[in-house]
């Protein structure tokens, strides 16, 4: 299951393969399925297609509240990615911007 929060897509061929048309198909077929929209249509339809990037191009908070223990099995690439970071990617609640956040790159928003 991917994050879409940061996609590197292969725009010719999603033309050439209709993904469009898929991913409309899947959420036509399979609602229930469906509670993070383009997220899960796309992990949803395109299980068999999806490649995934390294880590360090969308951290997110879940990696650094190391809370999920699925996780665990990618701790390496996770703390790899964490070191080297190219992307954050700032989900849940937590947005350093927000008076009261604990998230670790507050300082880096509040002065």
């Amino acid at each position: 299951y991917i994050n879409a929060g940061v996609l590197l897509m292969n725009l010719n061929y999603w033309r050439e393969k209709n993904i469009l048309e898929e991913l409309l198909l899947y959420a036509e077929e399979k609602p229930d399925k469906i509670l993070y929209a383009d997220q899960d249509m796309l992990n949803g339809a395109l299980t068999e297609s999806i490649t995934k990037i390294p880590v360090r191009y969308n951290v997110h908070m879940p990696l650094w509240s190391k809370k999920y223990k699925v996780l665990s099995i990618f701790q390496k690439e996770i703390d790899e990615g964490l070191k080297d970071r190219a992307i954050t990617h700032y989900t849940t609640s937590m947005k350093p911007w927000l008076k009261g956040c604990t998230h670790p790159f507050k300082k880096d928003f509040l002065i």
